[in-house]
Order: structure tokens, then sequence, then C-alpha cells
């Protein structure tokens, strides 16, 4: 799928939100991957793999999309400890942006993220049976260009 609009504009202008989410078992070994898409170009603006479940390798993402793309007025996130920590609601606050967090049980709050985590399981990991965090880091990062650029 491709998208046509630019994530730096569209990330930028009010009322559109970002989203994250994380997601297991991509590899033989756990790995969780952390994804800050922006809802109006459903572009994924930053990414990161990492072994175990803590909240800095999150916090680097959110940084990294921060640094890379407009400030946006609404950041969206599940329940998740990692996304509901000091830290990380500390970035988002300290630049005014407010956080929404998805419902338990409301599929709809989160549905762009559960696709493309859904593509991402079926269509990378499953696909090319990742054995190792490099060749998963290296699998999903073409995959994600896959999904913004075609």
């Amino acid at each position: 799928m491709h998208h046509t609009t630019d994530p730096g504009t569209a990330a930028g202008r009010g009322g559109h939100g970002v989203e994250t989410g994380a997601d297991t078992s991509i590899y033989e070994r756990h790995a969780y991957v952390v994804v800050i898409m922006d809802w109006c170009s459903r572009w994924v603006l930053a990414s990161r793999l990492w072994n175990i479940l803590d909240t800095s390798f999150r916090v680097d993402a959110l940084h990294e999309a921060l640094s890379r793309f407009r400030t946006w007025t609404m950041f969206n996130t599940d329940q998740g400890a990692q996304f509901t920590s000091m830290a990380f609601l500390t970035v988002l606050r300290g630049r005014d942006i407010q956080v929404g967090i998805d419902g338990q049980g409301c599929w709809c709050d989160n549905v762009m993220i559960e696709r493309l985590w859904r593509s991402l399981k079926y269509e990378c990991a499953l696909l090319h049976a990742l054995q190792d965090s490099h060749e998963a880091r290296q699998r999903i990062g073409a995959c994600f260009v896959f999904y913004n650029y075609k």
C-alpha cells in the first residue's frame, strides 16, 4: 500500500493522533517491537526492537519520532505499563501533547496498529522464520520501509 500523505506534514496538523503498540514472539525467542504511527497517513514514524520488556526503548522511539517529525496534538496508546509510565508520559506532557489511552476490549481504538502487527507477523516474521535479533531487525526494518513506500 502506497501512502501519498507526507508524514512530516500530516503528523503536525491538529486533531491527528499517533498510535503506539507492542508485540511479542517475532522470532524463535521473544522480541518486543514498538511503533510510533501517524493515524492520518498510517506512516511508521519510528520503531524499535528490543529483547526485554521495558520502557527505555519505547521512549527512544518516541524521541526519534518527535525529533524527525512535527509535534502532534494527540497521542493514542494502549494500556500497557510501558506506555503509561512516568518516563513515557513525561516526554509527551512536556510538549503539551494530549494522551489518549485505549479502552479495554475496544478493538476500534487500535485497529490500525493491529493491522500493522498482522502484516508484520505473517508477511515478515513467520514467512522468513527469523532466527535471531540481527536478522529480525533487518527484516522488520525492510518491512516498515516497504509499508511506508510501497
